[in-house]
């Protein structure tokens, strides 16, 4: 009977061990590839900057999307590539990533600075950005990503209201001075 006892202990530490271990390696496996996310999300956007559309290509999911923040259209991925190729991008780079791991699927999420070049002006914006990536076939690839909003936005908002601003103030010089040569004419009219 004491062996008995003796032998259930033993086998249930060794089942408690092993149930650590095996919980142990799993977190490992989860941290390897919440790096390895980040990294082939680094990849990506470096691969943009270079304008390198064979790996783009690759990054992204045939069934890719993007979607941004307060409009109702979607982009496809061809129609994302060839912005992607388009646009002036000179360099973008994450920071607060955060990876949640759902098997075969993950999502990240992090903020992108970028600076880029719109009609030769260059600007930089901060954007949190939400992709969805899927291991299909043994590969990483991104199947969907969700813009936030831009401080891109917010900086051309200031602009135009200062263009703005500036036209007002034009306008109301212009109609002072137009309102005194008036006045000016009907004084040397009235004389």
């Amino acid at each position: 009977m004491k062996r008995l006892f003796v032998y259930s202990l033993v086998s249930l530490l060794l089942t408690g061990v092993f149930t650590i271990r095996a919980q142990e390696g799993s977190g490992q496996d989860a941290n390897t590839t919440e790096q390895e996310l980040i990294a082939l999300s680094t990849q990506w956007m470096e691969a943009v900057v270079r304008k390198d559309r064979a790996a783009l290509e690759r990054f992204l999911a045939d069934d890719y999307y993007y979607a941004q923040t307060g409009e109702l259209e979607i982009t496809d991925r061809n129609a994302w590539l060839n912005r992607a190729m388009e646009m002036d991008w000179r360099d973008l780079r994450y920071r607060n990533f955060k990876v949640d791991l759902y098997g075969e699927t993950a999502v990240v999420t992090a903020v992108v600075e970028s600076k880029l070049g719109i009609w030769g002006i260059p600007l930089r914006s901060d954007v949190q950005v939400t992709d969805v990536w899927v291991k299909r076939h043994g590969q990483w690839q991104v199947a969907a990503r969700h813009l936030g909003a831009s401080s891109i936005v917010g900086q051309i908002r200031v602009v135009l209201g200062f263009a703005a601003g500036l036209a007002l103030c034009f306008a109301a010089w212009l109609f002072l001075r137009l309102k005194r040569r008036l006045v000016a004419k009907r004084k040397l009219t009235a004389a």
